[in-house]
Formats: C-alpha cells, structure tokens, sequence
C-alpha cells in the first residue's frame, strides 16, 4: 500500500519538484476533496480517469436498535478497474 510519502517521491521525480512541494499539492488535494464532501453532503466529486467520492447515508439495525451513520464511498471508474486488473 502506497503512503502519502511514497506517492509524494513519485510526484517530486515526474514533475521535477521538491518531495515538500509535492506532500504540499497531495495533501492540498484530498483537502479540498474532504472540504467539498463536509460543506455539501449531497455533492460528489468527480476525478476524470480515476473514480467519485460521493456521501451516503448508511442505516441498519445492530442487536436490534437502529442506527444511521454517515460514510464516504469511492467508484474507481471503469477505466481504472480494468487497467488495475
């Protein structure tokens, strides 16, 4: 599994930037992500080639009480399943 260190190497070496430059822009990413996602609940995002994060709303009962809970789901697109399989 790759880490935020790891993915942030192999920024730096493709665009030719300081390993801090690319942890910066990494974690500027999933920030934003993460920021879209809290404000409005009902919006997804959308990654072109990659895949969707969307909010869901889970609910269910766990010995016998009801509960509902928040989650994030990720769609890879189809793209992405197949070039990974």
């Amino acid at each position: 599994m790759a880490n935020t260190n790891q993915l942030a190497r192999l920024l730096a070496a493709k665009e030719d930037i300081s390993i801090a430059e690319a942890t910066r822009r990494i974690n500027t990413i999933f920030s934003v992500i993460t920021e879209t996602l809290v404000i409005d609940k009902s919006e997804s995002v959308k990654i072109n080639d990659f895949g969707s994060f969307k909010v869901k709303q889970r609910t269910g009962v766990c010995q016998g009480k009801p509960y509902s809970t928040t989650v994030v789901k990720f769609s890879p697109f189809l793209g992405l399943s197949s070039r990974v399989k």
